[in-house]
């Protein structure tokens, strides 16, 4: 399996870290079919997992994330994200779209796998992770690495003017408009809101790669990817 990796966490081997490309379908609204079942053996053979250590979430566009203890049951519950800090335990969550949020302090050995679509972003679920991983695993803002990974980008995700207004009003600096059209820039937006968490602003890579765009490569739900096609991003503590 291919999968695009990221300079931040380079550096450090003791984590796996990357995000799928258009090929393996990862598409979960059916958590039984042959399509995701495949693709998670897969994922699972790459990274040297059992199928049983492959988390993966009930995406429901909100701001919850679900803790994974080394004795959680691996049961797909309706959050949307996954952290951990136990080793092999390999966090998923699915995209066309959203913004794949990838957290990793390497301080505490804490990791994060995040979905923040328009509506988690004005939830500010990446300010969210940042606040539970120091609530529960003692971590600093300064000590944490992020990863953006490929979203629709602000050249493709033009918006109505509810979703324009209520980005204007909460994180202005994601509301734009361009000859006469409104638009959402979710890549900074999501980076305005992890500067006002307190990670570094040379902790975070954006990859600034549009799915809509380069939907030949990534699955975009804009771009025909309605019913089926999902990417993953994915995380673990080896």
């Amino acid at each position: 399996m291919n999968y695009l990796e990221f300079r931040i966490f380079k550096d450090y081997p003791e984590i796996a870290a990357g995000i799928t490309y258009r090929g393996d379908d990862f598409m979960h609204i059916d958590f039984h079919s042959e399509t995701f079942l495949d693709s998670k053996a897969k994922l699972a053979a790459e990274l040297g997992v059992l199928e049983r250590d492959v988390y993966f979430v009930n995406q429901v566009h909100e701001k919850e994330i679900r803790m994974i203890e080394s004795a959680s049951q691996n049961d797909i519950l309706s959050y949307d994200g996954l952290m951990t800090n136990c080793p092999e335990k390999l966090l998923v969550t699915c995209y066309a779209d959203c913004v794949p949020l990838l957290f990793y302090d390497p301080e505490k050995n804490v990791v994060a796998s995040v979905h923040s679509g328009w509506k988690g972003t004005i939830k500010k679920i990446g300010a969210e992770a940042v606040k539970k991983m120091q609530q529960e695993y003692g971590c600093h803002p300064s000590d944490i690495l992020v990863g953006i990974g490929p979203s629709i980008g602000p050249c493709c995700f033009e918006v109505g003017e509810d979703v324009y207004k209520e980005f204007e009003q909460k994180i202005p600096v994601g509301a734009f408009q361009d000859k006469g059209k409104l638009f959402v820039d979710l890549w900074n937006a999501n980076i305005e809101i992890l500067l006002a968490a307190g990670v570094k602003r040379e902790n975070i890579e954006c990859k600034g790669i549009c799915t809509c765009c380069h939907h030949d490569k990534y699955y975009s739900y804009r771009s025909g990817d309605k019913e089926a096609g999902r990417f993953a991003a994915f995380i673990m503590v080896k």
